[in-house]
């Protein structure tokens, strides 16, 4: 695996390089900006627009209201590939929790570095992160989902919307279930092609929900997919139920 030092300079180096006009700063032995949450030992090798600031540990972001800091370690998910465009990045973390990189201002598609190291070190990094769509929860997905087809759209007969937020508000009343829809990038918009089923009840009963939502059946889920879910507490299980 790279040394993470090394490749924050590397790639810094290179954009400065290739974009001189580029607003960054590349520091060869490290430094410690005053302001900046920064752990005991900790240094900051490249700064870009004063905003993004890149660590071994972690990427510190500078927000109207402080800093922020996101270790690279904590990340499970990240909905951005480098050189696809995306003008917001948000990651999912080993905590469940969503923050937003406006990593559109890293990169002009392929070119600029910075996009390049963001998403670099998410993959050698993270825990054991995946990139692309990924998967969210359910109800931020349908909230304004408006086209009946973004979920499961190869069922037929297809049943409404409406079918799908029942379902799923009443499985995670309870409090104590989750539920994620995984993401595909289809030739004209997202679609949910499977769900992750995060809970403490029976196999059955999930089998049961496997059967009303018509698809193959509850396959327990692989370290990727928990990777997707953010983890599972301890005491649960995930569940994986794709739509063919």
């Amino acid at each position: 695996m790279p040394d993470a030092k090394g490749l924050i300079l590397q790639l810094f180096a290179r954009e400065l390089r290739e974009r001189p006009d580029s607003d960054c700063a590349r520091f060869a032995d490290g430094c410690r900006p005053e302001v900046v949450p920064l752990v005991d030992g900790e240094l900051v090798y490249g700064i870009y627009k004063g905003t993004y600031f890149f660590t071994p540990v972690s990427l510190i972001v500078r927000r109207a209201d402080g800093f922020e800091r996101i270790r690279w370690g904590d990340v499970v998910h990240c909905s951005s590939v480098h050189g696809e465009g995306q003008a917001v990045s948000e990651l999912r973390l080993a905590d469940g929790r969503v923050v937003s990189v406006t990593v559109g201002e890293m990169a002009t598609g392929w070119v600029g570095r910075i996009s390049q190291l963001y998403h670099r070190m998410i993959e050698l990094y993270g825990r054991s992160a995946s990139q692309g769509s990924g998967s969210v929860a359910w109800d931020a997905f349908l909230a304004d989902a408006d086209d009946a087809y973004c979920i499961a759209p190869n069922v037929m007969p297809h049943p409404p919307l409406d079918f799908y937020r029942g379902l799923f508000s009443t499985w995670t009343a309870d409090g104590r279930t989750r539920i994620l829809l995984q993401i595909a990038d289809e030739d004209t918009e997202p679609a949910a092609t499977a769900a992750i089923v995060v809970t403490d009840r029976p196999r059955d009963d999930v089998e049961g929900l496997a059967a009303i939502l018509q698809t193959d059946g509850a396959i327990e889920a692989d370290d990727a997919t928990i990777a997707q879910a953010g983890g599972i507490p301890t005491g649960l299980r995930a569940w994986l139920l794709i739509w063919d």
